[in-house]
């Protein structure tokens, strides 16, 4: 056997170091040419569209970027290498990834898709065609479908088209929770989450919610998670073909389960880091503390509650403990890949700390709670529940269930097939955790890379600068207004708070355009659904200083004011 492994490793090493080659003379002597002659519009007419900001990026700003893309390629070559053959180690696979049964991977992909189905079910898709254009930032790889000959802003642009689209998003989820052709419907589901997730981040910025749940899916389409739990086990039963025993417990389905922690993992880990990174030592600071959570509770949002403001004169200690727990418990996540106590304990402080965040920043991550169950064995509650099912219809019920053996158990597959599997698990997971690092490192924002920079800043300063809406209404009446009444796609998560922004600062001449555009769409909206019409917009822009005026009942003084006549 370690024969059969050192060979593997020799042709990993040999495949390697020919990627390397390759990648370098395709870096250095094919795509800087190409990236010439696109400059000037005489390369194929996609590479064309894709450079064109000419007059705003000299040439070597495009090459400048390459050469960074190119250096940090066989980074991830290399480190991924490295990584994975530590991580095919007997040792590291019978510590932390040990043994799992089909119907644990199979449980996590049920819960996956259905935490991705209810969450993206809530999105009003259709409502994108309502949104001016002027407001696309096209975020990330979302980019690239605009260069492309198939017509997408012409899709961004039919409520028809977008509803279509949701629809068949929801029905792929729904059919990766049940099960159903797995091997196919799971990457399209991925591709069709990430895609919806797109559209509405390019036309708002770059939130994180259900980004982990769709890297999960992700990893989950590359693996047999439909051996449990699904029509396809089923299907297989009722045809007479072989199908993997339910409790036998199987490295593979192991090595699955411990990729999706992994992606949990890095997005908590990165998110700690960063704070430490940006905020320093300090991060916990009672002021910056105060600051965030006052400047999220004024900020307009879809929740109107506001408790954080009950705790202006809490003192220090009370901020001071919420930031060093939500510091600890997003460094320190990465514990539950190597402690079977920590995933008993950390995802539970977790879910608080996200109720938390909830409760004083009025921000929801549904998904986020809902996903630590996949630390949890929840194909045991499955198994209980069916026994407990059975019982009550007096069938014989399992009372126990066999020990889980946490030995290396011998797959199906011969010695060789099982070693290059193991191999391509260890790759996989490497790479993600080199390419997660180094997005952390370099403050990648490029949809769906991210940093995990989030709320990593210190503010100190015992002042905040936030926004108010004030609606004009036909009737003569003003009161604070909510933009989430008026196009649902902006309605989470206060999106449209850098088009607001624009609105007050104005550092561009097209920003009172894209403005002016933005709020005209929203009252329509609005109006066409209730009686009492809106007539004006006011932006104002209020400055709190906490640390010397925390008694002030206007929560801070006007400093600008815009007002807009929507009709």
């Amino acid at each position: 056997m370690s024969s059969i492994f050192r060979r593997h490793e020799y042709r990993f090493i040999l495949a390697l170091a020919c990627a390397l080659v390759i990648w370098f003379a395709f870096a250095k002597l094919i795509v800087p040419p190409l990236i010439e002659r696109a400059y000037r519009g005489a390369s194929f007419s996609l590479f064309n569209r894709i450079i064109t900001a000419q007059h705003t990026y000299p040439l070597d700003s495009y090459l400048a970027v390459w050469d960074w893309l190119a250096l940090r390629v066989p980074v991830i070559l290399v480190a991924s290498g490295v990584l994975a053959l530590a991580m095919t180690r007997a040792d590291f696979l019978r510590t932390y990834v040990g043994v799992a049964t089909p119907g644990t991977l199979g449980a996590i992909r049920m819960w996956t898709c259905l935490i991705l189905l209810i969450t993206l079910s809530w999105e009003d898709l259709a409502s994108v065609a309502l949104i001016p254009a002027e407001m696309r930032n096209r975020a990330g790889f979302m980019r690239f479908l605009h260069v492309l000959p198939i017509g997408y802003d012409a899709f961004l642009s039919s409520a028809k088209a977008l509803t279509a689209f949701k629809a068949v998003t929801e029905l792929l989820l729904f059919l990766g929770v049940i099960g159903w052709r797995t091997r196919v419907v799971v990457p399209l589901a991925t591709v069709c989450g990430f895609l919806m997730v797109g559209i509405l981040v390019e036309h708002s910025f770059f939130w994180h919610q259900n980004l982990v749940p769709l890297y999960v899916l992700a990893v989950l389409s590359w693996t047999p998670c439909g051996d449990g739990w699904s029509v396809d086990r089923l299907w297989k039963r009722y045809r007479g073909r072989p199908i993997p025993a339910a409790e036998e417990p199987r490295a593979v389905y192991a090595r699955a389960r411990y990729a999706c922690w992994i992606v949990i993992a890095l997005s908590y880990t990165a998110t700690g880091l960063s704070k430490w990174q940006d905020g320093g030592l300090y991060w916990w600071h009672p002021t910056n503390m105060r600051s965030m959570l006052f400047a999220d509770t004024l900020m307009p949002r879809e929740f109107d509650w506001a408790w954080s403001l009950h705790l202006v004169t809490a003192p220090d200690a009370v901020f001071a403990v919420l930031g060093l727990t939500a510091l600890l418990a997003e460094t320190g996540f990465g514990v539950v890949l190597v402690s079977s106590r920590a995933r008993r304990i950390v995802p539970v402080v977790v879910v608080m700390m996200h109720m938390g965040i909830l409760l004083f920043q009025r921000i929801l991550f549904f998904d986020l709670m809902l996903l630590q169950l996949v630390f949890f064995d929840l194909s045991r509650l499955g198994r209980k529940v069916g026994d407990l099912i059975a019982s009550r219809r007096g069938r014989l019920a399992r009372s126990t269930f066999p020990p889980v053996d946490t030995r290396d158990n011998a797959e199906c597959a011969p010695p060789t097939v099982a070693r290059a599997r193991d191999l391509r698990y260890a790759l996989v997971i490497s790479a993600l955790v080199v390419v997660s690092l180094i997005c952390w490192y370099d403050h990648v924002e490029f949809y769906p890379l991210t940093s995990w920079h989030l709320y990593s800043g210190l503010n100190t300063s015992g002042k905040i600068t936030y926004l108010k809406v004030v609606g004009h209404y036909d009737s003569g009446h003003i009161a604070p207004a909510r933009l989430e009444d008026g196009i649902g796609a902006l309605a989470f998560d206060g999106r449209y708070g850098p088009t607001l922004e624009k609105c007050v600062a104005q550092r561009q001449p097209s920003d009172l355009e894209t403005c002016r555009r933005f709020l005209r769409a929203s009252a329509a909206a609005y109006n066409a659904r209730n009686t009492r019409r809106l007539t004006h917009y006011e932006i104002q822009s209020r400055t709190w200083d906490f640390a010397r005026d925390a008694a002030n009942p206007q929560y801070g003084e006007l400093t600008k004011q815009w007002v807009f006549d929507v009709r």
